[in-house]
């Protein structure tokens, strides 16, 4: 009787026994299969990221214009091309490098800001000019595209950039060969203004010169008058020979740019002198 007590459990229970052991091994070989597959796509996945990680350095370490990919603030890497733009020879100089070593100080707010909003997905612009440092201190003006690649297993971001330093130099020439126009536009409409009146005022001051030479004691008046019409004669004539614009030194304005009129109308050096001049520099 109590042999048929402790069987009567089991009889009953024992096919649900059996059912959950064989379950529950079933769901672990599953379990081992996904993990397996899942392990697999991980080893898949990482090969097909350092493959795609050579190829962009393939495609990339050739190209004419300057790459450099930078990860979490440092650069990661940089091709022939824009180790040559930033002087260096040696990309071991550069690699681990903060990107914002090499950007020009009054740059760096503006392009952290948006490097922020591009690793962030919001949009940007997508071309940007830029100073950016040489390894020797100098500045170098870029023209800068960058875009947010996989890169060392995370988000990075590639920038290609090319040198516009002798378009700026030559916009910058523009801009202050159309200054020059203006201001000499200006100055020679003025002269003319002035001139004509002054005129007026000398004669008569002529014409005054002989009442007073009997009277000493209005002389030094006469005098006066003479040296101000000389000096406003002699301003004129600066103004009307204008061949370049150079601010006034020395002075203080009150922060108001002002022309140096004597400064600014003095002959134009010859161009051999001109370059002599500026090579040291």
């Amino acid at each position: 009787m109590d042999v048929a007590r402790w069987l009567l459990p089991v009889v009953v229970l024992g096919p649900f026994l059996v059912a959950a052991v064989a379950l529950a091994w079933v769901l672990a070989v599953r379990l081992r299969r996904i993990n397996a597959e899942i392990e697999e796509r991980v080893r898949a996945r990482t090969r097909e990221l350092a493959a795609s990680e050579q190829e962009h350095r393939r495609l990339i370490e050739d190209f004419s214009e300057g790459i450099i990919i930078h990860r979490l603030g440092l650069i990661r890497f940089t091709n022939a091309a824009a180790l040559r733009l930033i002087g260096f020879t040696d990309p071991d100089e550069v690699l681990g490098q903060p990107i914002m070593d090499r950007i020009a100080p009054d740059h760096r707010e503006v392009v952290a800001a948006r490097m922020a909003a591009r690793l962030r997905g919001e949009p940007t612009s997508a071309t940007v000019e830029m100073e950016v440092l040489r390894r020797d201190g100098t500045r170098l003006w870029i023209g800068a595209t960058a875009t947010v690649v996989e890169w060392e297993g995370g988000p990075a971001t590639l920038v290609s950039f090319i040198d516009i330093s002798e378009r700026q130099r030559r916009e910058a020439a523009e801009r202050e060969a159309e200054s020059l126009r203006s201001v000499t536009k200006l100055a020679n409409a003025a002269a003319h203004e002035i001139n004509n009146p002054l005129t007026v005022v000398g004669g008569n001051l002529q014409l005054l010169a002989e009442k007073v030479r009997d009277r000493p004691e209005l002389t030094r008046y006469f005098e006066r008058g003479h040296r101000a019409v000389r000096q406003i004669a002699d301003m004129i004539s600066h103004m009307t020979r204008i061949t370049r614009l150079t601010p006034l030194t020395g002075l203080d304005t009150g922060g108001v740019p002002t022309l140096d009129l004597r400064r600014s109308s003095e002959p134009l050096p010859p161009a051999g002198q001109g370059d002599a001049k500026r090579d040291p520099q």
